[in-house]
This record gives C-alpha cells, structure tokens and sequence, in this order.
C-alpha cells in the first residue's frame, strides 16, 4: 500500500487503544493488523527452544532397550524431590515401557550405601518420591525394574544422580515509565534470574495490574546462574496510579524459595496535554556479584568423620536507557527520528531512521467509531536498541467528535536474552496464536546490548519529524543516583541422620546489587 498522507490521516475516524476492551475486539474481531514491513524485526526464537542449559544434568542410564533417567533437587526447606522416569523429566517426549519397583541407596563419601529405600507395586512410566535425610552434592545410587520394552524381560537399570539444588527464579527491577496516558500501549519490563546456578527452570512471567492479570509470557527459560529480561505491553482504560507487579508462575522442575517470586512497581496513568511531546526517561545501570558457601560435617556415632566447603559465585551487570513519549496528536508518514544520548557531555551513543513507513497498519469500525492506527517498529542487531511508534485516532461517525494521540518508546535492554509477552507481540509486532517469542540481546553469542560508559548526568536529544513537516523533540538529562540492593540470606543450618549417621550442613548466601539510576518527565497536562 501507498504511505498514507497527512491529510488522508485527518479524514479518518478512529479510536486509539482507548478503551482496552473496545480496541482489542476492534483490532482482533472486526479487522486485524496488516503487516506492510517485516524487514525490520530481530531474529526471534521460540521459547521453546532453550537459549542454554549450563546446568547440572540429571543422571541417565541404560539396561537393554531400556533408559533412565533421575534427579534430586533439594529444596528450601530440607526436604529433597527424586523423581525417575523411562523418558526425559521436562518438556515431554515419549516415555517407554513401565517402572515396578524402585530403590534408592544413599552413598557417603567411600560410594558405600548408607541404607537402601524400596517402593514397590508401582505402575507408569514415572516415579517421585519426597525424602528429608540427603544433603547438596550427595550421591544417590537409583535402581528401577522396567517392563515392556524389550518383549518379556523386565530389564534393571541403574544410575548414580548427584543432589543439586532446586532452581531459584527472582524478579526483580521491574522497570516502567513514571507516567502514561489512557488509550496508549505502555511497556513493562522485568529482569529474572536464576539464584542457586546448578539447575535452570521453565516459567510464566505475569503481570498484574491493580492484582489483576494483564499480560503473559508462557514458558521462559532461565538458565542456571542466568538473567533474563521480560517486556510486557498492557493498555490502561482509566487515568490514577496503577500498582504493578511481575511474579513467576508454575517453576519446573519447581522453585526453591517461593518468597522472592515477585518485583513490584507502579505507573500514573494521565490525560495526555496538547500538542506537546511528553515525555518519560529511564536510565539505569547496575552491577551484581553473588556468592554462596555451603559448609558440611559428616558424623558416625558422634565423632566427626569428614568435612567439606564449597563455594559458588556469579558476576553480571544490567543496563538500559528508556524514552517514552507521547503528544495528543496524530502524525503522519513517513518519520523520521534522531535520538542521540550523551553522559557527562561526551557522547555514548546515536541511532537515526529516515522516512520511516508503517510496519503495521489496523483500520476498522463497529458503525459507531471508526479506529485508525498505525506502527512503525526497528531494532537493531548490532546495539539492541528498539524503536516502537504507535499513532492512532477515534472518531465518533455521529457527531464528529475526534480524539488523537502518538506514544513512542525507545529502549536498550541488557542481559542474556529478552523475552515477550503477548502483549508485547500484540501491540508491536503482530503475531498471533500461542507461540512465544525471545530474541538475544547480550554480548554472548552476539554483540547486540553492548554496555555504554555511563557518567553523573545523562541527556538525550530525541527529534520526531513526521510527513507534514511537524517536529516533536525533547532534550531531557538525568542525574545518576546511586542505589544498593544488596541482601543475603543468614547462615542456617539444617540436620539429617540415619542409624548411627548424621550431617550437619549449613548455608549462607550473599548478593550485592548496586549501580545508579535516575529518572525525569515532563508532562504539559499533569
């Protein structure tokens, strides 16, 4: 199609996101999206498809045509899952055959059985069990009877599996701008990560507003040891303060510590102020070291046998600088746009798009109001740096009545990868269905998110030139403020035995989370 002009812009009438429930039955009931442009979208992957696992593997073994495989995962509270199966344990597949009997010996350090567990009468091709007496990094000699795979033998498998750590996803830095307008997409992102570093997990990513459910990313790996990013995109219908909050649903192979399972924030939804550009500006950048010590002693009948130390750490950092801004008008095409960023004056970075053309366009009517809206999207590669520019106009066909508004947002985000929600895909780049989508943003493998030198005051020069000639620009600076986050977990101590052995094993754990932020805005209409 033809770029539309600015005077075929003004002879429309439509409805802007405004009211969420009539624009998502506009966009999805009467006419979707046309996508004019793809050329401009990152290399999605599924999220299906694991961006890494690094983790400590479950153990596997072979008897016959029959395989097992086994993992023990400790949780919080001292109680260890051991779960057995004749296929693989996350993510499906099939599952041969039938386990009916199994065994379970613990080792100490010689490899000798310090006792042996039995569960017989079983049927199906998996088995879980829940003991309190096996510690981090102890080995368990697993043993299953699997019938029905190679014709009338009952084949005995065995594996030896190593107790590893229960997966521990936090949110946190829930990052959002401190103001929007009705009627306009606004981005939400979060960062997860993985606290414990011996095994990933699988998880949603939800986000609630108010308590309320508005947006979803299904199946987000976190590796072991790893940081994510997640960027949602939800609409608000009304003006006040809205409460948000990300939380992590439905962790698998399950979560170790479920009180840290949510990161908080909040945004204040305004009536946007006349022809001016508004704006909201985000910059924030932040190191993170984390390190964990686990101290064991092993005793027989009271005298101390052995003793251990292990130590893990992790190092990583975030960075991101984000632009919103919106203008109670409706612009027409093509766009242009600068952006420009500098700290403490010396320049750190520079995008620029030229005669920028609809990557989406929606248009459709209930035979009350008429909604037009169009987007423009771009991301590039070798920066991450993204782009988002969304106008839109409402009409009401009997009385003329006409409401405008444009909302743009520019964003770099850092960390192993980002993932998105269905909002986000919605909103900005129209796929449909239940697949999800990430993209990598980190500089391994690629070099896209690169960290920029960051100063005490950081300007952004941002310039919108839309078709007609109309110039939108902004030159918002920001002081960097320092902040810590920092915490630990206590060092506690829990206790198992067995006949005339026991162990005392003992945990401590420390984050240091520090960096500087800052924020400003500008609002004609507060």
């Amino acid at each position: 199609m033809s770029n539309p002009s600015s005077d075929a812009l003004k002879s429309w009438s439509v409805a802007p996101p405004a009211l969420a429930c009539f624009a998502l039955l506009v966009l999805f009931g009467l006419a979707h999206a046309q996508t004019v442009n793809n050329t401009s979208r990152p290399q999605l992957t599924p999220n299906g498809r694991r961006y890494r696992e690094s983790g400590l593997k479950p153990a596997t073994g072979r008897s016959g045509s029959a395989t097992l495989t086994a993992r023990a995962l400790l949780g919080k509270g001292g109680e260890t899952t051991v779960e057995v199966t004749t296929g693989a344990l996350d993510g499906g597949g099939a599952r041969p055959g039938s386990i009916n009997k199994a065994r379970l010996k613990p080792l100490d350090e010689n490899g000798e059985a310090l006792y042996a567990r039995n569960y017989t009468g079983l049927s199906g091709r998996y088995f879980k069990t829940t003991v309190n007496d096996l510690r981090r990094g102890q080995q368990v000699h697993v043993q299953a009877n699997v019938e029905g795979i190679d014709a009338a033998r009952t084949d005995v498998v065995t594996v030896v599996e190593t107790v590893k750590l229960r997966p521990d996803l936090s949110p946190t830095d829930l990052s959002a701008p401190a103001r929007g307008v009705p009627g306009s997409p606004v981005n939400v992102s979060a960062v997860v990560r993985e606290l414990k570093g011996e095994t990933g997990a699988a998880a949603d990513l939800v986000l609630y507003a108010d308590g309320v459910e508005v947006d979803r990313a299904k199946g987000v790996w976190v590796d072991a040891g790893g940081t994510v990013s997640c960027v949602f995109t939800h609409t608000f219908n009304s003006t006040g303060t809205k409460q948000l909050e990300v939380k992590a649903e439905g962790s698998a192979p399950g979560d170790y510590d479920l009180s840290n399972n949510a990161a908080a924030g909040s945004v204040e939804i305004v009536q946007p102020g006349g022809g001016e550009l508004n704006y909201n500006v985000q910059v924030f950048d932040m190191d993170e070291d984390f390190h964990s010590r686990v101290q064991e002693r092993r005793y027989f009948n009271g005298a101390l046998q052995s003793e251990r130390e292990e130590e893990f750490s992790a190092r990583g950092w975030r960075q991101s600088a984000n632009f919103y801004g919106w203008t109670g008008h409706m612009i027409s095409f093509p766009v242009s746009v600068t952006h420009n960023e500098a700290s403490d004056g010396a320049a750190v970075f520079s995008a620029s798009y030229a005669n920028l053309t609809p990557t989406s366009v929606i248009d459709a009517s209930d035979g009350v109001t008429r909604f037009v809206s169009y987007n423009v999207w771009r991301y590039d590669a070798a920066t991450g740096y993204y782009f988002n520019l969304y106008t839109n106009a409402r009409i009401d066909l009997a009385t003329g009545a006409r409401t405008e508004m444009t909302s743009f947002s520019s964003n770099r985000q850092a960390g192993d990868v980002t993932y998105y929600s269905a909002g986000y895909e919605r909103f900005w780049d129209d796929y449909s269905g239940e697949e999800f989508f990430y993209s990598w943003n980190t500089t391994e493998p690629s070099s896209a998110g690169a960290r920029l030198a960051l100063g005490t005051r950081h300007r952004m020069n941002v310039s919108l030139t839309a078709g007609d000639g109309a110039v939108y620009a902004a030159s918002p600076e920001v002081t960097l403020s320092p902040f810590d986050n920092s915490g630990s977990e206590p060092y506690a101590c829990f206790d198992w035995s067995f006949d005339a052995y026991s162990v005392t094993s003992c945990v401590e754990s420390e984050r240091v989370s520090v960096g500087r932020h800052g924020y400003t805005y500008k609002d004609s209409n507060p």
